[in-house]
């Protein structure tokens, strides 16, 4: 009866072997996808700032152009491999992957969850944001997943005293285009910040963000925006950037306390979202 049984799930193991064989060379197109990706933003970002520093305004436009065209097909092609990967031919191929059947309705559900996840948690912030808005599958799954909203700095990881843990950075927050654009001004008459602007108002500009080792604080240096040069006469004329889901975002993984240096000095505790930063940074 054992014997019988086992044969008659030779062709059941055999098709999940294959699928789980086709995953993970999806997972392997997609990694080697992304790391082009990522490569061609660099070099993307790289070639604005050399472009913005020189000033040519007609080498500017077309090199940028082909630069971001290259970009946008390399993200293309990435999103098109997750998509498929994750479709995976059908359902009926999707539920033979996580489990075997017959199953019932809310098993097969959680199955598709875990699988899901997992897919998701290869990639970075940016292609993750993304995907909220291929379906509601992706976004209820990306909501409802507490590792991928830490994985998009949305939810803590705990931190740990009794042990030395290292520190995260948001990569969100370490791109020039993001930090000097965020809504902050010093207000020359109550001495202190603001997030309106207003004729005695300075826009304020986060240069950088430093951490070492795993110090448990993060140092954000400000600056005026209004610099004498062109990389800051270019991010000033960009506009602010307001409503969006940075504003719950944490500036590390852990969250760590934050320290303000630059035309005013301040420190804040630990464990702070960017809105809660922003507050406390606007606080008298």
């Amino acid at each position: 009866m054992a014997a019988a049984t086992e044969d008659g799930l030779r062709p059941e193991l055999s098709q999940l072997k294959q699928q789980q064989s086709d995953i993970t060379k999806l997972l392997a197109r997609l990694v080697d996808a992304q790391e082009q990706s990522n490569g061609l933003q660099k070099q993307h970002n790289e070639l604005l700032v050399r472009l913005v520093e020189r000033n040519d305004n007609n080498t500017s436009t077309e090199a940028g152009e082909t630069s971001n065209r290259s970009l946008l097909d390399a993200q293309k092609r990435t999103n098109e491999l997750l998509v498929k990967l994750v479709e995976h031919q059908d359902d009926q191929a999707l539920d033979k992957i996580t489990s075997r059947p017959p199953l019932d309705a809310g098993t097969r559900l959680t199955g598709t969850f875990e699988l899901l996840e997992k897919i998701l948690l290869h990639l970075d912030c940016e292609q993750i944001f993304w995907l909220q808005g291929v379906s509601h599958q992706f976004r209820t799954t990306i909501k409802n997943s507490l590792a991928l909203q830490r994985a998009l700095f949305l939810a803590p990881v705990p931190f740990d005293d009794s042990k030395s843990q290292d520190v995260v950075l948001n990569p969100f927050f370490q791109k020039d285009s993001v930090r000097r654009r965020l809504p902050i001004y010093f207000d020359h008459v109550s001495r202190r910040l603001a997030y309106i602007d207003r004729p005695y108002r300075t826009r304020l500009s986060v240069s950088s963000i430093s951490h070492y080792g795993r110090d448990p604080r993060i140092t954000l240096h400000f600056r005026s925006a209004g610099g004498n040069n062109t990389l800051d006469r270019f991010n000033t004329a960009a506009p602010v950037i307001t409503a969006g889901s940075w504003r719950q975002m944490y500036l590390s993984q852990p969250p760590v306390g934050v320290d303000i240096e630059g035309l005013f000095s301040r420190r804040l505790a630990k464990s702070l979202s960017i809105d809660c930063i922003l507050d406390a940074m606007t606080d008298p």
